[in-house]
């Protein structure tokens, strides 16, 4: 799981300030820790996410935390498909 965290957080863009880069893991763990208890409790994937899609542009309207919002879909994504 932390190789693939990595993997993203590199490919994205390369000028990301130290509060970017804390705050970015900061989700990474609190949406993955989410993930795995809302799994057990309703076992159904898509429902999590859309929840957490909307709880996330509800809360952060501005650009960066926008761009925050894309790296976790992508992450989501590509860790249910492994």
């Amino acid at each position: 799981m932390r190789c693939k965290c990595k993997l993203i957080f590199l490919n994205t863009k390369k000028k990301t300030t130290f509060f970017e880069k804390k705050f970015f893991s900061l989700k990474i763990r609190f949406s993955f820790n989410f993930w795995k208890i809302s799994l057990k409790k309703t076992r159904n994937f898509t429902n999590y996410y859309f929840k957490l899609l909307k709880f996330l542009i509800k809360n952060f309207n501005n650009y960066i935390f926008k761009f925050f919002l894309i790296k976790i879909t992508i992450f989501i994504i590509i860790f249910s498909l492994f």
